[in-house]
């Protein structure tokens, strides 16, 4: 799992978008937005559907044993700090009994064009770690 942090004001809560989630948690607009992204790129986006700290892409797994998701939700309840996270996922059961590998390339794969399409969003900050931003655009 990778975790990408970063303030901008591009994206808005959608109005009654915490009824599908959990109060205070957003992230659609965000999600809808990198998903369109990520098709252009060549990624097969299955679903964008809410969880309880925001919303989450399915993507397709070039292998259907695995699972790949791109996660999206804020971290203040202005909705203004975003934060994006990838997971690759192979069940125990499968890679013990299929010999499946684990999904690194193609989480690799995501993760290197995610950090091609942040930069594009309009008045981006990332995250520096030490509570530091840095503006990259």
């Amino acid at each position: 799992m990778r975790e990408i942090e970063f303030q901008t004001d591009f994206f808005k809560p959608l109005p009654g978008e915490d009824k599908e989630t959990n109060p205070g948690c957003y992230g659609k607009s965000l999600a809808l937005w990198l998903a369109e992204r990520l098709k252009g790129k060549g990624f097969v986006i299955k679903r964008v559907i809410p969880e309880d700290f925001g919303w989450c892409i399915a993507i397709a797994c070039p292998d259907p044993a695995c699972d790949l998701w791109l996660m999206c939700g804020n971290t203040d309840k202005a909705g203004k700090e975003w934060m994006v996270w990838s997971v690759g996922h192979v069940a125990f059961w499968k890679r013990l009994f299929r010999g499946m590998r684990p999904v690194l390339p193609e989480l690799e794969k995501l993760d290197r064009h995610l950090r091609e399409l942040l930069p594009a969003i309009p008045g981006i900050v990332f995250s520096g770690g030490n509570g530091e931003w840095k503006a990259i655009n």
